[in-house]
């Protein structure tokens, strides 16, 4: 979006930026029309994710809702697309998506929403971080590849792991796994088990 605007405009005054959008503001309430800005990011790191783009912190300020794109901070062949405002509703999920290349052309796969924020894809890695972790669908897969498992010991497990209890839930609903009512040493827990094996058929829940 710098390159529409003239030499004069200071890129870096939040008061000069407010004013330089707000005749885009007015054609956009006017015509009824959507007006996407991308920038660049600032070349400096950064923890907060509102202050990483390029220019002053009056564009921000300016438009309704920001968006921002980075990659997975544990999955490098992810990228995240959250959001870092919005005053028009409530903040949405964030969703991943992938570059894959379908009959020699590129193509964006979406892969659902993600518990990552727009602030953890502007953290630096930490030292010593631990390779790419599997994704929380292999994971589960792999927790249930010898049979059924009690719920709860699972959501421990995964927790430990570094999968907060939603990403768990998610993954076991993309999976299909199967979730029963059993009883055990005379009370009753859930247990979850995958569905791709035999012992995997059941009532979903």
């Amino acid at each position: 979006m710098m390159a529409f605007f003239k030499p004069e405009t200071a890129a870096n005054s939040d008061q000069v930026m407010r004013v330089a959008l707000a005749p885009l503001a007015a054609l956009a309430a006017r015509s009824g029309a959507s007006v996407l800005l991308v920038r660049q990011l600032t070349k400096h790191g950064g923890r907060k994710a509102l202050y990483r783009g390029g220019g002053s912190i009056g564009i921000i300020g300016a438009i309704r809702t920001a968006l921002f794109l980075g990659r997975h901070p544990r999955e490098p062949d992810r990228r995240i697309l959250a959001m870092t405002k919005s005053n028009i509703g409530p903040t949405a999920p964030a969703l991943a998506c992938r570059l894959a290349e379908e009959a020699g052309r590129p193509r964006l796969q979406w892969l659902g929403e993600c518990d990552a924020t727009a602030d953890e894809l502007c953290r630096p890695p930490s030292p010593g971080a631990a390779p790419d972790r599997a994704t929380a669908d292999e994971w589960l897969l792999a927790a249930l590849a010898g049979g059924p498992r009690p719920a709860r010991q699972l959501q421990e497990e995964a927790r430990a792991a570094g999968y907060c209890a939603r990403t768990l839930e998610r993954a076991k609903r993309r999976l299909g796994v199967v979730a029963r009512r059993v009883r055990k040493d005379g009370r009753a827990l859930w247990q979850w088990s995958d569905p791709a094996l035999p012992h995997g058929a059941g009532r979903r829940r």
